[in-house]
């Protein structure tokens, strides 16, 4: 009987200490103004246009101290505080960001973003390092995309020219996204799918593809290796 007990209460002890650590709590933080975001942790991150700077964190599995919002000059950091390993825990994070204006977006890692709100300027600069993903749409002058590893964009919307670098096994997903000019070089087995009206330069080291719409009168392709590039009007 007092075996029993005691199995009882360690059991009981468990069930608090895990229900405690796995708790889902949320944090609303001020940000002072920034242009430019990195995202270097692991969950789903929502963008949107908004007249305040701010973020709102949803977690359990993880202390939300654990998580770090550093904005250094107009650059918004969102990153696990230095120290700190979560590669033997379950965690589930959800963050809700509202920017002024962005610029920049650049994903390290494995989170997915989605813009809810269509992000518009001069120059955008989409990156991914890792497996992230990013799906919005967009209405830019300029357009540059970057993946390193085995990440996805989404991109519609509309850009007057666009430049896609794919390293690994990426992929850009952009047939609505109309663009008079794009420049597109992949090293590796990545791929392209866009739209262009005037001019389209393809440079392919490796297996990648490129797929576009649209009857562009200009077409440099030069291809290295089994890659290759495509109409699919």
């Amino acid at each position: 009987m007092k075996m029993y007990s005691k199995i009882l209460g360690i059991t009981l002890l468990l069930a608090i200490w895990g229900s405690t650590t796995y708790a889902q709590n949320t944090e609303t933080r001020n940000l002072s103004s920034f242009s430019r975001v990195s995202i270097g942790i692991s969950g789903d991150v929502e963008l949107r246009e908004g007249s305040e700077s701010s973020i709102k964190i949803q977690a359990s599995g993880v202390d939300l101290n654990e998580i770090e919002t550093e904005v250094l000059g107009d650059k918004l950091r969102i990153r696990w505080r230095r120290g700190y390993r979560n590669w033997r825990r379950r965690t589930n994070i959800k963050i809700w960001l509202t920017y002024k204006s962005l610029s920049e977006v650049g994903v390290s890692g494995s989170a997915d973003v989605f813009a809810k709100s269509v992000i518009r300027g001069n120059d955008l600069y989409l990156r991914i390092s890792g497996s992230g993903n990013f799906e919005g749409k967009i209405d830019v002058k300029n357009l540059k995309t970057r993946i390193s590893g085995s990440g996805r964009l989404d991109i519609s919307g509309s850009t007057n020219s666009q430049m896609i670098g794919i390293s690994g096994s990426g992929s850009v997903r952009a047939f609505d996204l109309q663009s008079n000019s794009a420049e597109v070089r992949i090293s590796g087995s990545g791929n392209a799918r866009l739209s262009v009206k005037d001019a389209l330069t393809a440079k392919i080291s490796g297996s990648g593809s490129v797929r576009y719409k649209g009857n562009p009168p200009r077409i440099i392709s030069k291809s290295s290796g089994s890659g290759s590039v495509r109409s699919v009007n």
